[in-house]
């Protein structure tokens, strides 16, 4: 080559240096990271929308600066350590000496909202993630005033000692927080309703007839218990009154027929008290070692501890119970599910993934194939080849050349190999009556350890990991592991993994926009019976229809679009939800029913949000629309459900 092409090619090497490197910054978008011109203030607040689960903050942004557009980050460090952080952003666009409204909205799983938040900040970025403003917020979650429980006794005063146990500053084996005050508000039989129960972190009903509360009391409690409340009962001598005005599955015991008698009790400060004889049902469990005066039991979000003893005998050790109680209250409180239960978890969800994939093996089969062809076109058939030809000494070009085409064959046969860089597997729980809110979930991996966004498609109003461990899951590592951003081409979830094919998992929240047919289910008890109909008013041919009533529970087969189920008999089968489904799940995967085993865990999950109501339908199918746009495959299901 002369002068003059060195020249030619050192001139295009330059263009190109300026085009991808040096231009970009040079016209990169104004207000993208000039501190010197972003001049802004904020002033933030949140609240629960507990009927919704979500954490609503509102971010009022006051620019005194230039025009801005970007993102306002909300970051929530549950350990207060490096690393972990949870990060949620949402767009705004704010004019030189405006002030603009931000509303960040996540799930939440429990009503402690700012328990155990660590550090928390309020951070404005550019588009390029530049930070232009920051301010820790100390007091953003902090509660309008105390929490309450409520206390239903005809001898309430004799229950006063607890209240001064439920605000001390250390209690047995747990440590409390000063900063947090616990009122009792003793509570009227017509106080018993939704508004006033909404209130209540717990509710203490002890040496009370139970069966003279109305009706609509009862199915009160029963509902704020299974939306989050903490019921506790004592019983004791009182035991003929204490629980039976209760729906038989919601208290899932009965009386013994000793009624009660005086026995042994380690709460006992003469030895003896008088001890209700009750048959626990197989979901309660003790929660101070073994001793049977303590049981306690999951009902759908909330919990039922149902004592055998009275929380005012006169011979009960007040102090060491008080200790036991009060630390058992605040411990569900601040988990939200007692100690023993059942509650999703980051292994659950690992294995909720696994089980919706369905195997996910590599091709043995196809990769022996190519290897094969590889082996005799590089041994035999190349060397004769090119023996025949009389040019063996080219065979150092020729395997290098079909070196590289083996390794773009193995690539273009990814798919067939199921190990695609990145796939999703999505569940959508939708209320089948076109009202209320879609609870969406979306479970992915990465096969490289590099970070990954998808976005997904609709007017979500919520987004957020679904981490029920009190975030245990978090990388250590990565200074945002989980992060979404309401931005303007969508919700966008990003993980950044610790491992290759690291997995995470989302859930987001949705107005309901489905209208196209419900489920509508008529069923009622008939001699120990459920008997009725299911009517399959959507478009949809379902795959598996889920039935739970009342205790009652079964799993249909191939309900299609316009059938009509007449349900003779459902025999009693102790339903305890997301765990019996899940190990159906599991028996179909371990017998390479892989279709099935990923249906039953979509059920899974949606039996879980429906972990409140008595009486539900779902039915699932693989047929619905996705929830991802772009940034992975994806393999969705849509769960359809009814509620009585």
């Amino acid at each position: 080559m002369n002068a003059k092409t060195y020249r030619k090619i050192l001139y295009l090497i330059v263009f190109l240096a300026f085009s991808f490197v040096i231009a970009p910054y040079l016209y990169s978008e104004a207000g993208d990271g000039d501190d010197d011109e972003n001049d802004f203030s904020i002033k933030a607040s949140a609240s629960e929308d507990l009927e919704n689960s979500t954490c609503d903050v509102v971010v009022n942004v006051t620019n005194n600066g230039k025009d801005f557009g970007g993102y306002v980050r909300l970051e929530i460090n549950p350990s207060g350590s490096p690393g972990g952080a949870l990060v949620y952003d949402s767009y705004v666009a704010v004019a030189s000496g405006e002030t603009a409204v931000v509303e960040i909205s996540y799930p939440i799983t429990s009503s402690g909202m700012g328990q155990n938040a660590g550090d928390v900040w309020i951070r404005i970025v550019d588009k390029k993630e530049n930070e232009v403003f920051a301010e820790k917020q100390k007091h953003l979650f902090d509660k309008e005033g105390d929490r309450q429980y409520g206390v239903l006794s005809m001898s309430g005063s004799s229950l006063n000692y607890i209240a001064g146990q439920m605000n001390s500053a250390y209690q047995y084996g747990y440590p409390g927080q000063p900063d947090e005050e616990w009122d009792d508000v003793y509570l009227m039989p017509t106080e018993l309703t939704d508004g006033t129960l909404l209130s209540m972190t717990a509710l203490i009903i002890n040496d009370y007839d139970i069966s003279t509360l109305p009706r609509e009391a009862i199915e009160a409690i029963q509902s704020w218990t299974r939306r989050g409340g903490i019921l506790v009962i004592g019983t004791g001598d009182t035991r003929d009154a204490a629980f039976d005005a209760f729906d038989p599955d919601f208290i899932d015991a009965k009386l013994g027929p000793a009624g009660s008698q005086p026995a042994y009790s380690y709460f006992s400060m003469t030895g003896y008290m008088e001890l209700a004889d009750i048959d626990y049902g197989s979901q309660y469990h003790n929660f101070v070692g073994s001793y049977p005066e303590w049981n306690e039991k999951t009902e759908g979000a909330g919990a039922i501890l149902l004592l055998s003893l009275s929380l005012s005998d006169p011979d009960l050790d007040r102090i060491f119970a008080a200790d036991v109680l009060t630390t058992e209250i605040r411990n569900i409180a601040d988990n939200n599910a007692p100690v023993g239960g059942k509650q999703i978890n980051s292994y659950s969800l690992q294995q909720s993934y696994g089980l919706l994939q369905g195997k996910r093996s590599i091709n043995s089969i196809l990769l022996r194939i190519i290897i094969l062809i590889y082996v005799i076109l590089i041994g035999p058939i190349l060397y004769l080849i090119l023996k025949k030809m009389d040019k063996r000494e080219k065979i150092w070009l020729v395997i290098p050349a079909l070196s590289f085409l083996f390794v773009l064959l193995v690539f273009v046969c990814t798919r067939g190999f199921r190990l695609q860089s990145r796939e999703v597997s999505s569940v959508r729980v939708v209320p089948s009556n076109g009202s209320g809110i879609e609870r969406d979930f979306v479970f992915g991996y990465n096969s490289a350890q590099k970070p990954w966004t998808v976005t997904a498609k609709g007017d979500y109003r919520a987004a957020g990991p679904f981490i029920m461990d009190h975030y245990r899951s978090l990388s250590a590592s990565a200074p945002y592991s989980y992060r979404t951003a309401d931005s303007p081409d969508g919700m966008l979830l990003k993980y950044v993994p610790e491992t290759a094919f690291d997995e995470a998992y989302f859930t987001m929240l949705a107005e309901n926009s489905y209208n196209s047919g419900d489920l509508a289910m008529d069923l009622r008890l008939e001699n120990s019976k459920l008997v009725g109909s299911l009517q399959n008013n959507s478009p949809y041919d379902l795959d598996y229809v889920l039935l739970v009533c009342d205790g009652y529970y079964d799993v249909m087969k191939n309900v299609g679009s316009g059938e009509m189920l007449q349900i003779a008999s459902l025999t009693r089968i102790s339903y305890t939800g997301y765990s019996m489904l899940e190990t159906d799940a599991l028996r179909y995967y371990n017998n390479e029913d892989y279709e099935a085993a990923g249906m039953y865990e979509a059920l899974a999950l949606a039996a879980y949000e429906l972990r409140e109501h008595s009486c539900f339908a779902v039915g699932v199918t693989k047929k619905g629309e996705g929830l991802i746009t772009d940034g992975a495959a994806e393999e969705s299901f849509l769960c359809l459900y009814t509620t009585e």
